[in-house]
């Protein structure tokens, strides 16, 4: 890929993660699916980009999420969800 397209698109990346960290504003107790698998998008961009405060964001949500699994392996906000249909 030409230099100027890996640019434009490490750049529209970095967007996407930023705006993936803002939308993503719930106290722990809140979290659920949803910003566990944004902080793993914002991550691998995090690390695509060197951007350390991205990096940390994700990292401190991976870690809120392992903290809220349960004995058996399971979320409880989303056992607690059940089905919506």
């Amino acid at each position: 890929m030409a230099p100027e397209r890996t640019a434009a698109v490490t750049a529209w990346l970095g967007r996407l993660a930023a705006r993936a960290m803002a939308e993503q504003r719930w106290p722990p107790e809140k979290h659920n699916n949803h910003q566990y698998w944004a902080a793993c998008a914002v991550q691998v961009v995090a690390v695509l980009r060197d951007d350390r405060h991205a990096y940390g964001w994700a990292l401190d949500s991976l870690r809120t999420a392992m903290a809220h699994v349960d004995a058996d392996g399971h979320l409880p906000n989303e056992l607690a969800r059940r089905s919506r249909r």
